[in-house]
């Protein structure tokens, strides 16, 4: 993942989305940090210093999860935890990512009982 790709993804989300819960954490086994996919993890930043170099004004939540492996139910109550103070009380809207954005994001949100919207 490069990071213009990076960049592209941040300017496509809607302005309230400043809060990234990411989910990402190691390859099955605990081999390989799947940060290790971006520039930043190679030069000893987290994704937080990087935003703050590159797209200030966002705010990541680390909630690591192993890739391929249900997410556990204490890391799904405290994203929705999350997601329920951001939003009440700055009108933040979350992001929940992990590697592909289906797996681990979508047992999250299928926790919380999400719904999906495409009009925003």
């Amino acid at each position: 993942m490069s990071d213009q790709q990076i960049i592209d993804w941040l300017h496509g989300l809607p302005l309230a989305c400043r809060v990234i819960i990411s989910v990402l954490g190691t390859k099955p086994k605990g081999h390989m940090s799947e940060w290790s996919f971006y520039s930043f993890d190679k030069k000893g930043f987290s994704f937080q210093n990087w935003l703050d170099e590159n797209a200030p004004g966002y705010i990541v939540l680390e909630r690591p999860t192993f890739d391929f492996t249900p997410v556990p139910v204490e890391i799904c109550q405290q994203i929705l935890s999350d997601v329920q103070k951001y939003e009440s009380n700055f009108g933040y809207i979350p992001v929940i990512m992990d590697s592909g954005g289906v797996g681990r994001t979508g047992q999250v949100c299928r926790w919380m009982k999400a719904v999906e919207r495409s009009d925003s």
